[in-house]
């Protein structure tokens, strides 16, 4: 599992090194390899952060939904086009968030690995 994370996320800064430099592929994993290993500090420690986060996320997620689950178990006698149009709501909202959290994971991946090649 620890290495899947470390692939992932030098495979997502490899890609926004090409991005940045406008390179192939093997080019930028090197030149990602390089930098990767000049700041692993600071890397790890955003790395930790929005893994965190995104932990504290899913948690939150699961400790909502279990409570509204189990006070919506006496409305299931309710027709099935009621419960299905309040599943999709809710479905919907926690994409919707899940999205929001994500976009704020790319943003901050991006401005970290920016930061990480402008200032060596």
């Amino acid at each position: 599992k620890k290495l899947s994370l470390a692939t992932m996320v030098l495979r997502g800064l490899a890609f926004r090194d090409t991005a940045v430099y406008q390179t192939g592929a093997r080019v930028s994993i090197r030149h990602t390899w390089a930098v990767t290993r000049r700041n692993l500090g600071p890397l790890l420690i955003v790395t930790g952060l929005l893994w965190g986060l995104q932990t504290l996320f899913d948690l939150t997620v699961s400790l909502v939904s279990l409570p509204l689950f189990v006070l919506t178990l006496p409305f299931a006698a309710l027709p099935n086009l009621i419960i299905t149009i309040l599943v999709i709501f809710l479905a919907m909202l926690v994409l919707f968030l899940q999205a929001i959290l994500h976009t704020f994971t790319a943003v901050t991946w991006t401005m970290a690995y920016l930061s990480v090649i402008r200032n060596p």
